[in-house]
């Protein structure tokens, strides 16, 4: 009689936990201490409607005004329940782990998924 319960858990984990992958795609980083700023971009190839949400909900910027000379360290495909603007604070808790100074939204659902590429400024 135990499964039954921990099939109905099952579901409310995958539903309230969320889900984070990453896949490295530049050279390992060391992680930014708690509390470093990462600056919020987005691809400006994301319909007009997305962007004034980004700039507006969470102070992103458009893609085009990231400082030069930053490398790709990696991406994330972060989902997870309710609006994606909640899922924003989670990528950069991420990417301040991965040792990330922005991430750039490159594609998000207006419910529940958001894709960021990382990035790495200096040291």
């Amino acid at each position: 009689m135990r499964y039954p319960v921990l099939l109905t858990a099952l579901p409310l984990f995958v539903l309230f936990g969320g889900c984070t992958e990453f896949v490295q795609t530049g050279p390992a980083m060391p992680a930014r201490p708690a509390g470093h700023p990462v600056a919020v971009y987005y691809s400006e190839e994301l319909p007009v409607t997305m962007q004034k949400d980004i700039a507006h909900d969470v102070g992103g910027k458009p893609l085009s005004a990231m400082p030069t000379g930053g490398k790709e360290i990696g991406r994330l495909d972060i989902s997870g329940m309710g609006a994606w603007q909640h899922l924003v604070p989670k990528g950069q808790e991420k990417a301040r782990e991965l040792g990330g100074d922005a991430i750039v939204i490159g594609s998000l659902s207006y419910i529940d998924q958001v894709r960021f590429t990382v990035f790495r400024y200096g040291p």
